[in-house]
Parts: structure tokens; C-alpha cells; sequence
């Protein structure tokens, strides 16, 4: 059965070079299993990728472990059982790469987004650009922890830009990932929010109010790449291969992501 599995996979992705040859170490009646950690900004477009991979695969089953960027790195890190690791952002998967942690050869810049300021769907008024969020009338201003949440750090770094941070800081809701701090805003939680582009428009609780200039931040880029201690190397370069497919890519750009100019 696994080898068949493979087969199907190779055929399907013979010209983007993903690999069929069976995994020593496992018996051919397991059925594939592989655990994919994601950023949770990516929950909808992968769970209807899951979908359509499962069936292109019979047998294989992907559990898809969601949350913050930082907090999936140092999982990782710590020896999670990991076989593909899509982050919110470029440095973590950096770190992991020279660290050792990443597979050299497998790892790519796979979609770009853009980061958002929300308010909640019933407020009427709403802030025009960044420096209205020093205003009182925002009391609240929720934002992912710069550290570990990608999302909160090109935050910080737009505040930091417009001299803005300490005034914006004293007033922040932290959340722990993107998808706390689009919820703090529908909740009426936070008076406003930095969220990616496409955390609002899957969101009916929320309205933006205005895009960040893309010049106060880093490049927002979602990398892919397969662990190297993958105990299931064969079977995660296939789903890697998929991930840059252009049917994967189809099911991203319907959520708002865009592919990464450099994509392979």
C-alpha cells in the first residue's frame, strides 16, 4: 500500500521531482502520517489543501498542529515530531535552517501577505493611518507578542518606524497569535488590530481600516521546508513539492495570499 502511495505521488508530481522511493524503516502496510506545523494565519486555505492532498493520496493523513510562529519553532527546537514546518515568517525559519533543523535543500519562500489595521464590523469610525492609534479614542490596540508572532513583530516595526511604539505599547493587548488578536477585535476586546490581510477578509466580526505601508516593515514571506529529522523524509518532500504546486498555490490565492516572487 505505501508503495503504491508513492507511486500515485510520483506520478502526480513527476515534474516538480518529488520523491516515490519507499522509507526504510517502516513496513509497506503503514498507512503515511505526517505532521505538518503551520502558522495559524494559514488555517483555512490548508485545511481545504489537507482535503484535496488526502484524496490525491489515499491513506496518507496529514494532522496539521496550528500556532504561533515562534512557538512552533522552539517546539521544533525541543524535538517535536515534525515533518513540515510552513512559518509566518522569514527569521524563524532562518534560525532553524542554520541550526541545523531544516533539510538544506528543502526550504522556499512560498507566499507573501499584507498586514492590516481592523476595527470591530460596528464601530463607524476608524483610524485613517498609524498615527491616529495614539488618539484616546483608541483605547485598546491588540497586537501579537512581537516576539514569538510574526505579525506583532512587522507591527512593531511600522510603530517603531512612525515613532509611535511607546505610545501604542502602554495601551496593547497581546495576543498569542494572529488569530487571538483578530478575536479580540470582533469581541469588542480591542479597539483596533494588526492582522494580516487575510485574517479580515475571512473574518465578518472586523472592517479595515487601513493597509500598512509596506515600506515601515520587513517583507511579510511564508517559508516552507522539510525537517530533517523527518522520520518520514520520502513522504514530506512530496508534500513540499505539493505546497509549490501550482493547484496548491490556486487554493492559497482564493484566501488572499499571493505567491512569493521567488517560489520555485
Amino acid at each position: 500500500m505505501r508503495k503504491t502511495i508513492l507511486a500515485s505521488l510520483l506520478a502526480a508530481w513527476i515534474a516538480m521531482g518529488a520523491v516515490g522511493c519507499a522509507q526504510a524503516g517502516h513496513t509497506g502496510d503503514e498507512a503515511p502520517e505526517l505532521v505538518v506545523s503551520a502558522a495559524a494565519s494559514l488555517g483555512l486555505p490548508l485545511e481545504d489543501i489537507r482535503k484535496a492532498y488526502e484524496a490525491a493520496a489515499p491513506g496518507t493523513k496529514l494532522l496539521i498542529n496550528y500556532g504561533s510562529t515562534g512557538g512552533l519553532q522552539k517546539q521544533i527546537e525541543m524535538g517535536m515530531p515534525t515533518d513540515v514546518f510552513l512559518a509566518a515568517g522569514s527569521k524563524p525559519m532562518e534560525q532553524l535552517l542554520e541550526a541545523g533543523w531544516i533539510d538544506k535543500e528543502l526550504h522556499a519562500t512560498l507566499l507573501t501577505n499584507r498586514l492590516v489595521v481592523v476595527v470591530p464590523a460596528d464601530r463607524e469610525a476608524m483610524p485613517g493611518r498609524l498615527e491616529a492609534l495614539a488618539d484616546e479614542a483608541w483605547g485598546k490596540i491588540a497586537i501579537g507578542v512581537p516576539e514569538t508572532v510574526p505579525a506583532g513583530g512587522y507591527a512593531k516595526e511600522a510603530l517603531d518606524a512612525a515613532g509611535l511604539w511607546d505610545d501604542v505599547f502602554v495601551k496593547a493587548v497581546f495576543g498569542k497569535d494572529v488569530r487571538q488578536v483578530l478575536t479580540a477585535v470582533e469581541t469588542g476586546n480591542a479597539d483596533a488590530g494588526f492582522v494580516y490581510a487575510t485574517d479580515a477578509s475571512a473574518s465578518n466580526g472586523v472592517r479595515v481600516a487601513f493597509e500598512v505601508p509596506p515600506e515601515r516593515h520587513s517583507p511579510i514571506h511564508y517559508p516552507v521546508g522539510v525537517v530533517g529529522a523527518s522520520e518520514r523524509p520520502a513522504e514530506a518532500e512530496a508534500f513540499y513539492r505539493y505546497l509549490l504546486s501550482d493547484e496548491a498555490m490556486r487554493v492559497f490565492e482564493q484566501y488572499g495570499f499571493r505567491a512569493a516572487e521567488e517560489r520555485p
